[in-house]
Parts: structure tokens; C-alpha cells; sequence
């Protein structure tokens, strides 16, 4: 492939952070995302993923256009980036889009090369791309409790099901990712006495917004305490043994992959469902019940409140002015007796 990096050529300040896999020649992509894991461990690991898969897109366009490029000697040209964006919005999302390009710049940024991106003519392509094809995001469908309680309630007591029910329900109560519900340990779970009783709480060691590991306690509710003891007695689990761990013939009490718990979303609950329906759902639900969105951001760890107010716009609009007004006027439907306006 054209992209690959001949060794002679690369600089030591580039190739000292190659690793050479199975004592072959990594491609670009490889290279770069092996660039970004080896920065001291400043980007997370599905920050890595992104990124690489945003090099192995970019390749695959200059494999289709003849564009070629090799860092650090010959970085991407601001007007390849810009006709690249252009491409691949005719078939991607923006967001995608917009992600790829930040994967392109941050290999620069990594060699301390020109960042491509701040170009004025990369900015106006992402600008039109945006105005053309919008930036709307498909959202995943909110799960909230009480749908959890009816798809979940003729479910027994075996491995599986306990582990799934405890799954769900934890993840209700945190508003965790996927990623991080993998990622408890049984000692995670506390519990503490009160004067007004016994509080459940579980310890999120680190999340997509705290890379730094600060960490942070979630709230679990009794019956969710109740039924993650019952599967960990069940799976006899406990001390720094996996939370949640795979089951079958091969299965050792090693960890869930993050990628399958989606699935155990569309098995249980329904095919529209995944993991973050209930980061969604919870989030809705804090909110009908009176939740600020300070509080609801603090709960779910997101690191500014423009997340939460995206999951929420739709549910939100029952509390607006126009609903108020609506109400005001009788205009609530046939079961409410109408006012004169």
C-alpha cells in the first residue's frame, strides 16, 4: 500500500515512538494510532480506536483518489483535507466526518507538524458540511424503569438472566456506559449505615469524562443492590473478581467485553434498545421527577450540560410554555374538561 512508512525516512523524533508488530512494517494508520498509544497515555483507549479508524478511512481515500501523503516528511495538505471532507460527506455522517478529521490532526499534532484543521479552508468545508447536511445525531431510544420492570419481570434465576437483570438495572440507577459498566469490580459496591438506614453505592474508578481517574460514587438502589448480590452469590463472585463476566464453556471469570453488552439490551429488552438507553431513559426520568440539570449532569458524569439537554429536549417541551399555555387554554386533550380561552 502507498501509505506505508519506510523506517530509513522517518526522523528519531517520529520513530521513536514506532513498535514493529509480528517484524513487519506497520501501515500509516497503524503507525499513527500506535503513535497516539504510546503519548504517555493521554488519550483513552477508544479515543485510540477513533482515531485509527479515522487514518484507515483517510488511506482508503487516498487509495481511491491517488492523493499521497507520508508523515512526517510530507504532512496532508489543508486542500486535500478540505476535498476530503467533501467526499466522504456525501456518504457519512458529519459527526463522522468531523471525527476522522480530528484523528487527521491529531497525528500532526502528536509530530508537532501544522495542524490541517485550523486552515481557514478545512473550517469553511466543515462549516458547509454542516449546513448542508445538518449535525443531528440518531439517538439511541430512552429505556426508562418501568419499561425495564415489564420486560425484565418474567425473567428466572439462572446465570445468564441474573446477570442480565443486574446489568440493566445497574445500569438504570448509574446512567454508566457500556464501557464503564464493564469495568466494576465486585469491591466496588459499598454500603454504608445511616441514620435514615442503609445507602447502596458503587465506585466508578473512571469514566469517558475523567480520564484522569479521579473517580466517582454512583447511587444504587436497594433493589438493584439486592439483585447484584444475587447474581455475584450465584456466579460466585466476589472481592476483585469482574462484576460482569462472560458465561459459556470457555468462560473464567474474565471480563464482559464492553461490545456485548448492547446485545444483551436488544436480547432482554427489545431490538431498538442499547447501551445507552438507559443512560438516556435515566436521565428522562430524573428529569420528570424534578431533577435540575446540574444535578442530572453530576449523576451521569457528562462534562458539560449541553449533553443532558440534547437527551432531554423532547421530554422537556411537557414543561415548556407552549405545554403551560396548552393547559391554560383547555387544550389537553379529551379527558381534561376544555376552559374557554
Amino acid at each position: 500500500m502507498h501509505m506505508n512508512i519506510e523506517n530509513k525516512n522517518r526522523p528519531d523524533s517520529a520513530r521513536k515512538n514506532l513498535t514493529i508488530i509480528d517484524n513487519r512494517e506497520l501501515t500509516q494508520a497503524e503507525w499513527l494510532a500506535q503513535a497516539e498509544d504510546d503519548a504517555e497515555g493521554t488519550r483513552s483507549e477508544n479515543t485510540i480506536k477513533t482515531y485509527a479508524a479515522g487514518m484507515a478511512n483517510f488511506d482508503r481515500w487516498c487509495s481511491e483518489t491517488g492523493y499521497t501523503y507520508s508523515l512526517p516528511e510530507n504532512p496532508v495538505h489543508p486542500r486535500a483535507l478540505k476535498q476530503y471532507i467533501a467526499d466522504r460527506a456525501k456518504t457519512l455522517k458529519p459527526a463522522s466526518v468531523d471525527n476522522y478529521v480530528t484523528a487527521i490532526n491529531a497525528a500532526h499534532y502528536e509530530l508537532d507538524l501544522p495542524e490541517p484543521n485550523k486552515a481557514r479552508v478545512v473550517q469553511q468545508a466543515l462549516i458547509k458540511m454542516r449546513r448542508k447536511y445538518g449535525t443531528d445525531q440518531k439517538q439511541a431510544e430512552p429505556l426508562l424503569g418501568g419499561e425495564i420492570k415489564d420486560a425484565l419481570k418474567d425473567m428466572g434465576n439462572s446465570l445468564p438472566e441474573l446477570r442480565d437483570k443486574a446489568l440493566i438495572w445497574l445500569a438504570y440507577d448509574t446512567l454508566c456506559r457500556g464501557a464503564e459498566l464493564v469495568s466494576f469490580n465486585c469491591n466496588n459496591l459499598r454500603t454504608t449505615n445511616t441514620m435514615k438506614g442503609k445507602k447502596y453505592n458503587i465506585w466508578l474508578a473512571r469514566s469517558k469524562a475523567d480520564q484522569e481517574a479521579r473517580g466517582q460514587w454512583r447511587f444504587v438502589s436497594p433493589d438493584t443492590f439486592d439483585i447484584l448480590n444475587e447474581w455475584m452469590d450465584a456466579a460466585r463472585l466476589t472481592g476483585d473478581d469482574p462484576l460482569f463476566i462472560p458465561l459459556g464453556n470457555r468462560a473464567e471469570n474474565e471480563r464482559l467485553k464492553s461490545r456485548y453488552v448492547s446485545s444483551i439490551y436488544k436480547k432482554r429488552v427489545g431490538e431498538d434498545f442499547t447501551a445507552h438507553s438507559t443512560r438516556i431513559g435515566g436521565a428522562i426520568a430524573m428529569m420528570n421527577n424534578g431533577a435540575t440539570t446540574a444535578q442530572i449532569q453530576r449523576e451521569g458524569g457528562w462534562r458539560s450540560d449541553a449533553m443532558v439537554s440534547r437527551y432531554t429536549e423532547a421530554a422537556a417541551t411537557e414543561f415548556g410554555a407552549a405545554a403551560a399555555l396548552a393547559i391554560a387554554e383547555g387544550r389537553v386533550g379529551s379527558e381534561t374538561e376544555a376552559k374557554p380561552a
